[in-house]
């Protein structure tokens, strides 16, 4: 049987501490970053969090007990939402991964969803690989251990239309791409895209989404054969 990892993603200086919340500086891009940290020990982020560039906030979210957890929304220099993940203690909402396991469940491969560290993320190792860099997979020595890679990227932009009561529209895009480590998987790609509307970037989201696991579902083209 053949074996095929399943990874979906969906892009500091200290000067203050008050109350649990640190504010870092970093004079060269004029930003700041506040974290809310436990007022117990052991010390770990706890509460709000913000990243602060020409006095816009441009990523806020929340920790909890040290792990991302609710909505984390990414804005541009002027302040316009263009981007919103959702965590729950730590872990990327699952959702699209979840549906994308149902689809390929009855192919004859094993789906390894915990192959790697979130180190593999956060490094950008995920957005090497997935832009057709092979040099991680020869590093890592994977043709030991697997046939194929089978990467997802979810990404969501969002727009205000100000004619229509600011109704926000979020445009989210999958593309879903098979990396050949070793055997006779053929490398290959597929792209989803979907809308969703509504009064809260979340409720626009989550409508965008749900249309993107309809189309998963209903999908005949994709196959790991």
């Amino acid at each position: 049987m053949k074996k095929i990892v399943l990874v979906t993603l969906f892009n500091m200086l200290i000067v203050s501490l008050s109350q649990g919340q640190a504010v870092l500086k970093y004079p060269h891009c004029n930003c700041e970053e506040k974290i809310t940290y436990s007022t117990t020990e052991p010390k770990r982020p706890d509460g709000p969090y913000e990243w602060i560039c020409n006095e816009v906030v441009v990523e806020s979210g929340h920790f909890k007990n040290g792990l991302k957890d609710g909505a984390w929304i990414s804005k541009s220099k002027r302040g316009v939402i263009i981007g919103q993940i959702e965590y729950t203690d730590g872990k990327l909402n699952g959702a699209v991964s979840t549906a994308l396991a149902i689809y390929f469940k009855d192919e004859p491969v094993e789906l390894l969803s915990s192959f790697f560290k979130p180190e593999f993320v956060s490094d950008k190792l995920f957005t090497e690989v997935f832009n057709g860099s092979t040099d991680v997979l020869h590093k890592l020595e994977l043709a030991n251990s697997l046939d194929a890679l089978l990467l997802a990227r979810q990404t969501v932009r969002y727009s205000t239309n100000r004619s229509l009561e600011n109704v926000i529209t979020a445009n989210m895009r999958l593309e879903v791409t098979v990396l050949q480590v070793a055997g006779t998987v053929q490398s290959k790609t597929w792209t989803f895209t979907a809308n969703g509307a509504g009064f809260k970037p979340g409720d626009a989201r989550s409508l965008a989404e749900e249309r993107l696991i309809k189309q998963i579902g209903s999908d005949t083209k994709m196959s790991l054969n």
